[in-house]
């Protein structure tokens, strides 16, 4: 019960953080020791990579909860851009946030958070 309250906090504080457009990465010389066995940085970014592409809100209405990211990556036709991950890669708590951009505007865009490879939570803004 206290893992599921400690990802609720930590996805509502990462997903805060995304939708206000700030920036966050974690220092490595401010890591206690023996962390880096149970949690990954934190990395975000907020330019799309060369593969990310752009999404139309059929395409993100396609989408449902408990895809894959590859499941998700083959409707939407290209990588999206990773804004953050949290855990250890492999694990079923292993947390990711990535972003595709609309073709509207450079406001529009859909975040996808999976959990253990699985889509957990969707948001858009500015699809059409």
């Amino acid at each position: 019960m206290r893992k599921i309250l400690y990802l609720v906090v930590s996805l509502s504080v990462i997903s805060l953080l995304i939708l206000t457009g700030c920036d966050s990465t974690t220092d490595p010389s401010s890591t206690p020791p023996n962390a880096e066995d149970t949690m990954t940085t934190v990395a975000t970014t907020t330019a799309p990579t060369a593969s990310a592409g752009k999404i139309t809100l059929e395409q993100y209405n396609q989408v449902e909860e408990g895809m894959s990211y590859d499941e998700v990556k083959e409707i939407l036709g290209s990588e999206g851009t990773l804004l953050s991950e949290v855990g250890e890669k492999g694990t079923e708590l292993y947390t990711a946030i990535y972003r595709w951009f609309g073709y509207e505007s450079a406001a529009s865009s859909a975040n996808f958070t999976f959990q253990g490879d699985k889509m957990e939570l969707k948001v858009q803004i500015g699809l059409k």
